[in-house]
């Protein structure tokens, strides 16, 4: 399953995250609104497997960003519950809060094919 297929079976599994899912950027009118939650899903980093002097294998970091302006339990279940559905391995942080926008972001780390 690739990041853009995960997105779309998000979209189509999840109804009432249906319309918070945002693949890399929002994109919104000029003076247009948003208010939480919402998921960004995007590449974060590239993981190599190099010997002789070769990359054998470049695996991407995945992540999927949920900002929620209270700590969402509700939405986060039906998150973990997706990936566990899908088999798809994924880490949890929950440490970070934006002072400036007032929202808190849990990040899920997953690993796609």
């Amino acid at each position: 399953m690739t990041l853009v297929e995960l997105y779309q079976a998000m979209q189509s599994e999840l109804p009432d995250l249906a319309n918070v899912c945002f693949y890399d950027h929002i994109e919104i009118d000029e003076g247009g609104e948003l208010y939480p939650p919402f998921l960004f899903f995007h590449e974060v980093n590239g993981n190599p497997f190099v010997a002789d002097n070769q990359v054998y294998y470049l695996g991407v970091e995945n992540r999927v960003d949920l900002y929620t302006s209270d700590r969402s339990v509700e939405i986060r279940a039906q998150l973990i519950e997706f990936f566990n559905s899908h088999d798809i391995p994924f880490t949890l942080s929950l440490d970070e809060f934006d002072p400036d926008t007032m929202l808190y972001m849990d990040s899920f780390t997953i690993a796609l094919n």
